[in-house]
């Protein structure tokens, strides 16, 4: 499977990219003191991680202080937006990709908006995760995740092809031939 988040050359720009999406995240609404608090205390800890760590693990002391920070957050303000994101992008760092996934789908539920890297992150996730369903002959769930890349990003043409050959093995051949003609 492809590494999801892009290549990071520095910890210091993980952390910096972090910092980013969480910001942009903690700016859209406001949320209850007790939830603000738990998401930043799950950006602190997931920052730290990243800063300490070579190599990111759910196994990681550090990581795993962020994801219980994060899901406090989440059941503290389960209708904003904010801590689904966090969780997307924390879930990905450890590579837990289908709770990554979870994530970004209730993040877009809530309202948020996608800026430039989250619409990259979730492509490459969809990807990943669409082509890793194909391979197990989970073709169904391999065409919901890829359609959705194919919606965010129509110049995805590997998941293109790879949603049409979905189709087919679905035995939906107008579809994949609607893909194939685009």
């Amino acid at each position: 499977m492809r590494r999801f988040l892009l290549p990071s050359h520095t910890r210091l720009l993980r952390c910096v990219l972090l910092a980013l999406v969480l910001s942009a995240a903690l700016s859209q609404a406001p949320l209850s003191e007790d939830a603000q608090r738990a998401l930043q205390q799950a950006q602190a800890a997931a920052s730290q991680a990243l800063a300490t760590y070579p190599s990111q693990s759910v196994d990681r002391p550090l990581w795993q202080e962020a994801l219980r920070f994060g899901e406090q957050a989440q059941r503290l303000a389960p209708d904003s937006p904010e801590p689904y994101r966090f969780l997307a992008e924390a879930y990905a760092q450890v590579q837990l990709f289908e709770r990554a996934w979870q994530a970004w789908t209730g993040y877009l539920e809530r309202g948020g908006g996608l800026d430039n890297l989250a619409r990259q992150n979730l492509v490459r996730l969809g990807s990943d995760l669409g082509y890793s369903r194909y391979s197990g002959g989970q073709y169904r769930e391999a065409a919901e995740y890829l359609q959705r890349v194919v919606d965010l990003d129509p110049s995805q043409e590997a998941a293109k092809s790879q949603l049409a050959q979905s189709y087919l093995q679905l035995g939906r051949p107008e579809r994949a031939l609607e893909l194939y003609q685009q």
